[in-house]
């Protein structure tokens, strides 16, 4: 247990050579300490303790991308102090990063920044800050682990980070369900990239999706590359590795991943696993025939499969593909240590690291990859001499399957990799004091702040840092300001009826201590321009009072909401802006429709539920004394994520032969016709493509195995035959993806992905309930009776 911030680290290390200044000085037995201190902004810093390669330099480790999550503690004061603290032994000023999102002024405070492990996407704009980072002459380090390496539960882990894409979903991270993604990415400040392969465009090398592990080392790690087979080189000679190999005689990986050269002009691999030498992660999930373990059978390309050396992947990668340097290896065990900060924030459990920075020559390696990267170099690509041919994947990386459904584990009830309220005691970042609780705190977020005269009205309760699972009793209730009055009745979700807004109704805070719901009211008839005031209750305690006007507005218009919008809960509010700004909210009523009261003008609207953003982008005109229709409005194209073009039923365990009676149908619910040449629809591992067919606005198409076999069970010809998919009945997905290779829709059944728990009976189809919702969530869907073409 480390008891101080003061760290003394004794270890025996094999000599490095010093090399034009920028390789560090031999290393012996030695005591080396390290005083963990603080910034002005309370981020944990190392000074520099000796003079060296580093002086005058700063390296940067970044803590914004979940480097703490799951077993992971790759900080500077915990799981990765060895290596920061011999980082100031040779002259670097070493700093813990804290600024989300990173940006090029973040970023260029440091002449080396290290990504150890990331669990968290970056944004595109974070990528493009990377790229113009190193172009101007610094340095990246990249640390990754072994696929499956999810260590936060949010579907990706640190090979995809710096992929930019995940396995099997390549440009699908909107489209495809990701467990607990969208709570985070549907918040405008954080958009994520779209799988767009830029680590390859930027700097020529790509993580591979695999699992290797040599932790019996004895053997079977890393050694100096043997001479005689150039297909084996193990660790390359220094004057082949910019002496960045120079004192570095064996490394080892315990479960990590390599790396493939996409071009041989910007990267380069310095170390190899040597042929023969590997075997797959005990705890590898993988049923793809050529997994590149030395356990599985595979070929590629037809010939024999070949395991380890240039032909897996470089373990250690360096790349030049500008004035800057990056380089990367595919495994963070080596240069982790076993002194970690923070508890788990899932479950709170102490956590277990390995001493890898003390173990073989990981040390070496460590601090000459760090000295390299920060020492400026005019050249902007790898030296043709130096050049290796590219060693890529022998199948496709951007839409090979996952192994198994991810995330690989469900989360504990409560843990929310985006929430650290969620997270538990002593864990980084955490202000869970025990399973939820904290500071109390409520408010009406979003508020709507006008509430016009008999409308329906919402607003957005958000109640943190309660007793998890506690019970409040609350009242909620609009009053004029003046005389106290109070004018609205409550939607009680219990009865589902409208009662007094004095009456108190109890409410549940969850696991962690939250509270968060749409709350609706009934106006009353009140004139305009009078000041209102909305004030919540808890406990007979006021928590909360806020204003809300009316606004004498002219003329009024009207919008109707209709039930056939799909929504059968009731608890959905449509949220009104206008010029950029919130107008006002009211409730989608489950049966029956709204009639909103709006002045003339041009809003915004979208529509949400307690957790989820169904539609966003509907621009609605009002008119002074007409009534308009939100349906007719969808159907016109309005709105993102509606009037688009759809998979709105599939039948795929067929009452007789698959092989001919399967089928697909699709809408179009834009404004105009559609011509789908070059469209496809993919499964798990079949593509259909069409041909000039096009689909008129407001239309369906039908597209079937076989015209016959479609025609024997419904008596008519579908639109379209000669579907070649191959559709699972335990399980499968189905993309349609447009000529220009973006995805349009997606649906899942029986558990193929996450979240998706469809499951058709033998003859019944999965259908969308509303043609116009299209969320990507299998709560679109429902299951039932064919009705092709209906």
């Amino acid at each position: 247990m480390r008891k101080t911030w003061v760290r003394l680290i004794v270890f025996l290390m094999g000599a490095v050579l010093l090399t034009a200044g920028m390789i560090a000085p031999p290393r012996t037995a030695h005591a080396a300490v390290c005083t963990i201190g603080t910034t002005a902004d309370g981020r944990p810093y190392i000074a520099p303790t000796a003079s060296g390669p580093g002086t005058g330099k700063v390296v940067g480790f970044d803590n914004t991308h979940g480097e703490t999550a799951g077993m992971a503690d790759w900080v500077l004061d915990g799981g990765f102090s060895d290596m920061a603290c011999d980082l100031a032994g040779q002259g670097y000023t070493v700093e813990e990063i804290r600024t989300y999102p990173l940006t090029t002024t973040v970023l260029n405070a440091y002449n080396v920044v290290v990504f150890p492990e990331p669990n968290i996407p970056f944004t595109t704009a974070e990528e493009t800050a990377l790229q113009s980072y190193v172009s101007g002459g610094k340095g990246l380090l990249l640390i990754g682990d072994h696929y499956q390496a999810d260590r936060n539960f949010n579907t990706w882990d640190a090979t995809e980070v710096f992929n930019g894409f995940r396995r099997g979903r390549y440009n699908q991270t909107f489209t495809t369900p990701s467990y607990n993604y969208n709570g985070f990415s549907t918040t405008s400040t954080y958009t994520f990239n779209n799988g767009n392969d830029w680590l390859a465009t930027a700097f020529g090398f790509r993580f591979r999706s695999n699992a290797m592990d040599l932790v019996d080392a004895v053997n079977n790690d890393f050694k100096a590359g043997s001479p005689t087979d150039p297909a084996d080189p193990g660790i390359l000679p220094a004057n082949q590795t910019f002496n960045i190999t120079s004192g570095v005689t064996n490394v080892a990986t315990y479960a990590g991943a390599t790396i493939s050269i996409v071009d041989p002009t910007k990267a380069m691999g310095i170390i190899y696993p040597n042929k023969n030498s590997l075997k797959r992660w005990a705890n590898a999930q993988s049923t793809d025939p050529v997994a590149l373990y030395t356990d599985n059978v595979g070929t590629i390309g037809g010939g024999s499969a070949t395991y380890g050396g240039i032909h897996e992947g470089a373990y250690v990668v360096v790349a030049k593909p500008s004035a800057g340097k990056v380089a990367a290896i595919g495994d963070s065990s080596p240069w982790e240590d076993a002194t970690p900060k923070y508890k788990r924030e899932d479950s709170g459990a102490t956590k277990s690291t390995h001493a890898g920075w003390t173990d073989k020559s990981h040390a070496a390696l460590g601090m000459n990859l760090v000295n390299w990267l920060a020492t400026p170099d005019p050249a902007t690509s790898i030296a043709p001499a130096l050049q290796q041919s590219a060693t890529q994947e022998p199948y496709n990386v951007f839409t090979i399957s996952e192994p198994i459904t991810e995330p690989w584990a469900a989360p504990p009830a409560g843990y929310l990799w985006y929430d650290a309220t969620t997270f538990k005691a002593g864990a980084y970042n955490g202000t869970n004091t025990g399973g939820g609780g904290g500071t109390e705190a409520w408010a009406f977020n979003p508020m709507a702040p006008r509430a016009y005269p008999n409308n329906k009205y919402a607003a957005f309760l958000d109640g943190q840092g309660l007793t998890p699972s506690g019970s409040y009793s609350t009242q909620a209730y609009l009053y004029v300001t003046s005389g106290g009055t109070q004018v609205s009745t409550r939607y009680n979700r219990s009865t589902q009826a409208y009662v007094d807004a004095l009456t108190a109704v109890s409410l549940n805070a969850n696991a962690s201590g939250k509270l968060q719901r749409w709350e609706f009211w009934n106006l009353a008839s009140t004139t305009a321009d009078r000041a209102l005031s909305l004030r919540l209750k808890v406990g007979g305690t006021t928590k909360l009072t806020q204003t809300v006007t009316q606004v004498a507005a002219g003329s009024f218009g009207y919008l109707t909401i209709e039930s056939t919008l799909g929504y059968s809960d009731g608890l959905h509010a449509a949220i009104f802006s206008k010029n950029g700004a919130l107008d006002t909210a009211v409730q989608i009523l489950p049966t029956g429709n709204t009639t909103v009261t709006l002045p003339a003008g041009t809003y915004t609207l979208e529509i949400k539920n307690d957790t989820t953003t169904k539609r966003t982008g509907v621009t609605v005109a009002i008119t002074a004394g007409s009534t308009v229709s939100l349906t007719q409005i969808l159907n016109a194209g309005g709105g993102g994520g509606t009037g688009k073009l759809v998979i709105t039923e599939v039948l795929y365990d067929t009452p007789g032969d698959d092989n001919v009676e399967e089928w697909v149908e699709l809408y179009n619910g834009t404004g105009s016709a559609i011509n789908l040449s070059g469209y496809k629809l993919i499964d798990n591992a079949t593509t259909y493509t069409f041909g000039s067919v096009s689909i008129a606005a407001g239309d369906y198409l039908v597209v079937a195995k076989n015209a016959a076999g479609f025609n024997s069970l419904y008596g008519f010809n579908p639109d379209v035959s000669g579907l070649t998919t191959a559709f699972g009945n335990t399980g499968d997905q189905l993309t349609l993806r447009n000529a220009a290779g973006t995805d349009v829709d997606f649906v899942a059944w029986e558990n193929y992905a996450a979240g998706w728990g469809l499951n058709a009976a033998v003859g019944q189809a999965i259908y969308r309930k509303d043609k116009l919702i299209d969320t990507n969530a299998a709560a679109d869907w429902a299951v039932g009776s064919p009705t092709p073409g209906q």
